[in-house]
């Protein structure tokens, strides 16, 4: 009678947890998706498809230059997970919460290849320290834009005017917004709030995760 009981719990610890294994391969479903941002319309106004995918908007970083003038091309939001940031001429003190935040980014960096952190900020005759801070970061860099071109890079290139959910009223400085490997726009956060932050962060590993598994 023992033999069979033991036979019989044996069967019930191997084959259980199989079956659940199984169940979730094949029939569960991946309740945390990441969404995409702002899929394309083609001049009909039907949304863009291709290859059996929609097409979605992805960054094109006219007029910005480096910290040290040179031009930003597009691969500069490829071919890694890039996190965005808007600083503003006079940083206020949330700005500067945000600021220390970014350095948390980073220490993702080693189990993440490419992730970058790029902050956006009007050109000045005089670069600020904090600017230089930042571009001095490894993996870290700045970005600058003519003051003339403020609304066309803030809202139209980086569509910083989005609303994030119980936070409507935010501006563009409190905002970090994350960019996957093709330039497509996958989350927009609160930089300063915890909750948020630590939103960005888990995003960024499940982006990682699922792109690497996806190769």
């Amino acid at each position: 009678m023992n033999k069979f009981l033991k036979a019989g719990l044996l069967i019930v610890t191997l084959v259980i947890p199989a079956l659940i294994f199984t169940f979730l391969r094949y029939f569960a479903t991946n309740h945390y998706e990441i969404p995409f941002y702002f899929p394309q319309f083609n001049p009909s106004g039907e949304v863009m498809i291709s290859n059996g995918d929609t097409v979605y908007y992805q960054i094109n970083p006219k007029y910005l230059k480096s910290f040290k003038g040179n031009a930003l091309s597009t691969d500069q939001f490829r071919n890694g997970l890039t996190v965005v940031s808007y600083a503003p001429e006079i940083c206020d003190d949330s700005c500067k919460i945000i600021r220390d935040q970014l350095a948390r980014i980073k220490t993702l960096g080693d189990g993440i290849s490419g992730l970058k952190v790029i902050t956006i900020t009007e050109e000045r005759q005089v670069p600020s320290g904090d600017d230089e801070t930042i571009a001095n970061r490894e993996g870290c860099s700045v970005a600058m834009f003519p003051k003339d071109k403020q609304r066309e890079v803030l809202l139209e290139t980086f569509k910083l005017g989005t609303t994030i959910p119980k936070f409507e009223a935010a501006l563009p400085e409190q905002k970090l917004m994350l960019v996957d490997r093709d330039g497509c726009i996958r989350g927009y956060y609160m930089g300063a709030d915890k909750a948020e932050f630590d939103r960005l962060m888990a995003e960024i590993k499940i982006l990682n995760y699922e792109e690497e598994n996806s190769k």
